[in-house]
């Protein structure tokens, strides 16, 4: 099969799953913030951050170590099966640890649903693992029910805990807990994993490889969470915990657009890694780029053109603060996906220090940054700190995978579309203005439209193909 077509078809399929669920979520937005007040839903917030940075410690990121090593065994090998079971072993001896960690240390922990913490970790660990094997073992569609699984069912059990029974946050976090569970019972049994899982499955050598692997990505994860979610914790220290739920609704915007990336990404980390040494790769990965950028780049502009139609429909008025550092955020998430790009280069070379060593830096500038103007900037600390770190790791990988891989880059191309992006942000903060709205969509279509004429055009023509045939 031609390689961008598998790449296309691979990233629709995780889009039926991933994507529905996750603008179902969005549009339950008004549900939330009517339910909780902006106290309860930054708690919320926080616990799913803290959870994003502890489950890489919790698991050694082992899971991520299966999957890229899964990509270049034989199917039903032994290899394969030494994989699956050291990986699953190795995370099960972790949460024993963790466990125990957590009984001796809890007395001192003040937070009265310090419990769930470790029930959430608990259920993520075992959930994550599974998604990455079935990434692995090449079962995309097992890997998207199971990611729509576990939105789904957090999405019901949330309605059902906060509007019915009225349990606030610790509905929503024993939602989180049930959804995580109920994705891992479905791979585990749809893929019968259990028939890797067996104690003589213990293979050392396998097992340090993938660590060697896995845990230099720890790092990177860190500082990935202090650019992506560090911002809240910070708020929550030098702010407040309302000024927390704020945030975590201006971070729902960008989440969309990251979301919609990242289903995209899944099938680009498997594709970039398994033909990264085609003899072709240079001009395989510098059309790749411009097409993806071309049209991540339109996502953007339209979504910061739409927004203020929707806002004000969407969000409970309480947390119209948000509204202010909408943009920024999603500016910044288009830096990032630029760094995704170049991140599968790394993957592909096994080469997961440059991975974590690019971001590093980053991520102490972020909180440089953040610390230094929350006093003056408040809330605007937060997205332009998050803005400027992400710009500073795409530079750096766009020079440093230099060394690996010779990608033209379209630097015109770029410029248009900060411009645009430019006019466009200027005009969402005209305040209730209906020419400046129309202006800035109007805009937003024809540009996008005319970048991605080729996008277009080889969509029609697949659809058009498919259905003649």
């Amino acid at each position: 099969m031609n390689r961008g077509k598998e790449l296309v078809k691979n990233s629709l399929i995780i889009t039926i799953g991933k994507i529905a669920t996750q603008f179902i979520s969005f549009f339950l937005l008004p549900l939330y913030t009517a339910m909780l007040s902006t106290d309860e839903y930054g708690m919320v917030d926080l616990f799913a951050t803290y959870v994003q940075l502890l489950l890489p410690f919790f698991t050694l990121f082992i899971e991520q170590g299966a999957f890229r090593f899964l990509l270049n065994c034989d199917k039903d090998s032994e290899e394969e099966k030494g994989v699956i079971s050291g990986s699953f072993w190795t995370i099960f001896l972790m949460m024993i640890v963790w466990s125990i960690g957590f009984t001796v240390f809890s007395p001192f922990i003040k937070n009265g649903y310090k419990q769930y913490m470790l029930y959430i970790l608990l259920a993520s660990a075992l959930s994550s693992w599974a998604l990455q094997i079935a990434r692995g073992l090449k079962s995309v569609t097992v890997y998207t029910v199971g990611s729509f699984l576990t939105t789904a069912v957090a999405l019901i059990f949330n309605v059902f805990f906060i509007v019915i029974l009225k349990m606030g946050v610790k509905g929503m976090l024993i939602a989180t807990v049930i959804s995580n569970l109920v994705c891992y019972i479905y791979i585990h049994f749809k893929l019968q994993l259990s028939r890797y899982l067996k104690i003589a499955g213990w293979d050392l050598f396998n097992i340090k490889k993938m660590l060697q692997y896995s845990i230099p990505l720890i790092p990177n994860q860190v500082s990935v969470w202090v650019m992506n979610s560090s911002d809240r914790a910070i708020v929550n220290i030098f702010l407040n915990i309302g000024a927390n739920g704020i945030l975590a609704v201006s971070h729902k915007f960008a989440v969309i657009f990251s979301t919609i990336f990242s289903i995209f990404q899944l099938s680009w980390q498997e594709m970039g890694a398994l033909h990264y040494f085609d003899s072709d790769r240079d001009i395989f990965f510098t059309v790749m780029f411009d097409r993806v950028i071309r049209f991540f780049s339109a996502v953007c502009i339209c979504l910061i053109a739409i927004i203020p139609w929707i806002f004000g429909v969407l969000i409970n008025e309480s947390f119209y603060e948000a509204y202010d550092t909408i943009p920024l955020y999603l500016i910044g998430v288009l830096f990032n996906i630029m760094v995704g790009l170049l991140g599968v280069i790394y993957i592909a070379l096994k080469k997961t220090f440059e991975i974590a060593k690019t971001t590093m830096l980053a991520a102490c500038i972020n909180i440089v940054i953040h610390v230094s103007l929350i006093r003056f900037l408040g809330l605007y600390a937060a997205a332009l700190s998050t803005l400027i770190s992400f710009f500073i790791v795409m530079v750096y990988r766009m020079a440093d995978t230099k060394k690996y891989i010779n990608i033209r880059y379209n630097y015109l191309l770029y410029f248009s579309i900060l411009i645009i992006t430019g006019i466009v942000s200027v005009l969402y903060y005209i305040p209730d203005s209906y020419l400046a709205r129309s202006s800035s969509v109007l805009l937003a279509g024809v540009y996008s439209g005319y970048i991605n004429k080729e996008n277009l055009r080889d969509l029609m023509y697949m659809f058009f193909k498919r259905k003649a045939e």
